[in-house]
């Protein structure tokens, strides 16, 4: 079986030799730790393994979706949250791990102490992550934010946000719930903090009535399906 008959959706199930045949001898650092057969008496720490060996495979987080074959292949190593969570399903399904699944939130703002793969930083101010999408995936109730390394996203602050668009000053908006406002930074606050966007609307991106073909980064990002802003 080859790859791309497991990603053309046919009712095919893939092995542990299937895996590596598809996708070459790359993929077994994904399954370093791992046994052979997986039972109920291994399976917890077998999922673990796999959390690890992703999460420390010196992945860069771009903010944007790369195809999972081209991680596990080893031709790239970079990509977004869905990119490694679409990893973690292909490689647990292959090995028969049944209770793995991937769990997604919509717009939201992420608070913690654990920076993204690849070392950034927050891309907001108070060392907060705004996504305009997030995945993670789950198994057996336990959940691995892999974009964060693999901690539960139960020990971290999320909330969810609107991106309002323009108010009337040309500042583009993100409001949560409780009323709080951010704002998309302006060039030279980009430059100097490397933050997207800022709580400080001092530091906002006001547009001029001339920029009336200027397209925010959000709004990118939502059209090319990016899952969120890193610089």
């Amino acid at each position: 079986m080859t790859c791309e008959d497991w990603a053309q959706g046919r009712d095919l199930k893939m092995s542990r030799d299937d895996l590596i045949a598809a996708y070459g001898d790359h993929v077994n650092a994904y399954l370093a730790g791992v046994p052979t057969t997986i039972t109920s008496a291994n399976e917890d720490d077998s999922v673990l393994a796999i959390v690890r060996n992703i999460t420390n495979s010196g992945f860069k987080a771009t903010g944007e979706r790369r195809f999972y074959a081209e991680i596990l292949r080893g031709h790239v190593n970079e990509g977004d949250c869905g990119t490694l969570t679409d990893m973690f399903i292909e490689v647990t399904e292959a090995l028969g791990i049944k209770e793995a699944k991937v769990k997604q939130r919509g717009a939201c703002v992420v608070r913690s102490n654990q920076n993204i793969l690849g070392g950034k930083d927050p891309n907001i101010d108070n060392g907060m992550w705004v996504f305009v999408e997030h995945y993670w995936v789950e198994h057996k109730g336990r959940g691995y934010d892999l974009l964060f390394g693999g901690v539960d996203p139960s020990e971290m602050e999320v909330w969810d946000v609107i991106f309002m668009g323009y108010d009337d000053m040309r500042r583009y908006q993100i409001r949560d719930a409780a009323g709080h406002v951010m704002y998309q930074s302006a060039a030279e606050y980009i430059k100097t903090s490397g933050r997207a966007f800022t709580v400080n609307p001092a530091q906002a991106l006001c547009l001029s009535e001339a920029s009336t073909h200027h397209v925010s980064m959000m709004e990118r990002a939502a059209s090319a399906k990016v899952s969120c802003i890193i610089l």
